[in-house]
């Protein structure tokens, strides 16, 4: 069966594919059309050479394979057509077509955490103070949930006890992050218990300049798709923009990232209305990420590594 992204296979399998994979013994692929899964049966080494690059911490272009999952239960139709499409395609490669062709671009998860560090290209994590952040929030819209509100811890532990059932998304997952603290692990469970979750790990590539790449962590169908991001609390401590702070519920530092995957997806297949959630055990924020993209480009006079994708500057 001939696959919707086919027609991207045959512009770049030569250009782009042999240009950023090197290995010995690669079967010779010819200029004809051919079936996607044929193309990657013929990377023997594929594997080998992902497993080799694992080594090679110095270089952050790597591609790692991810583990796609979609779940078995959920029914596809009631997503857009052109997200249902996608997804049936990466499911016929268990989403490795996007991880070859991304080999080399620019990594969405680039723009989360170490973009803001002291000695990188932008280093504006002590702009982030917290008046600014209660401020950007605030300008935002962003819908921020705490565990430790005592309205939110009551109905987390009511729905840990099985006496709720049909609790919102966020509580969903802040309650699975207070059990499952493992990132995969967390997914893994996400995808079969929390309502509306219908993959996992899910590739997104910008073919249209071919040099950006990322994969969401999770997709749910809440009314609409959301972007769901699972970033734990020792993450949160570490890449804190103040390492003073014990707040483990600041997402600020990871806005980008996660818009970004919602933006890509969106420019990728045409679509509207995808918003964005990043979760862990202390609380949530929710957010546009048209909304916040825009105030970040707007509030600082700096080169971000977004700027070459029009779509990324709303």
């Amino acid at each position: 069966m001939r696959l919707k992204y086919i027609d991207i296979l045959e512009e770049l399998l030569l250009e782009e594919l042999l240009k950023y994979i090197t290995t010995e013994g690669m079967r010779t692929v010819g200029r004809e059309v051919i079936l996607l899964q044929e193309a990657i049966t013929s990377l023997d080494n594929y594997r080998d050479f992902t497993k080799k690059a694992k080594s090679k911490s110095a270089s952050e272009s790597y591609i790692m394979p991810q583990e796609f999952r979609l779940n078995p239960h959920f029914d596809c139709s009631l997503l857009p057509t052109e997200l249902e499409d996608y997804i049936h395609d990466q499911k016929e490669i268990e989403g490795e077509f996007l991880e070859i062709l991304a080999f080399g671009c620019l990594r969405i998860s680039r723009f989360g955490n170490k973009l803001w560090r002291r000695g990188s290209t932008v280093s504006l994590g002590r702009t982030f103070t917290p008046d600014y952040v209660k401020a950007f929030v605030e300008r935002t819209g962003i819908r921020v949930t705490l565990a430790s509100d005592r309205a939110t811890a009551s109905m987390i532990s009511l729905y840990e006890a099985g006496f709720l059932s049909n609790v919102p998304t966020r509580i969903q997952l802040i309650a699975l992050a207070r059990m499952i603290k493992d990132h995969k692990l967390n997914l893994r469970q996400a995808l079969t218990s929390v309502d509306g979750a219908f993959v996992k790990e899910l590739p997104v590539y910008d073919s249209t300049t071919k040099n950006l790449a990322g994969h969401i962590d999770l997709l749910v169908l809440d009314g609409h798709v959301v972007v769901w991001d699972y970033k734990p609390e020792w993450e949160i401590k570490k890449w804190s923009p103040d390492p003073s702070s014990d707040i483990s519920c600041n997402f600020v530092q990871f806005i980008p990232q996660v818009a970004a995957y919602a933006l890509t997806l969106m420019h990728q297949l045409g679509l509207q209305g995808i918003t964005c959630g990043i979760y862990n055990s202390e609380g949530s924020w929710e957010f546009d990420p048209t909304i916040v993209m825009r105030t970040l480009n707007a509030d600082f006079n700096v080169n971000f590594p977004w700027e070459q994708f029009s779509f990324l500057n709303p």
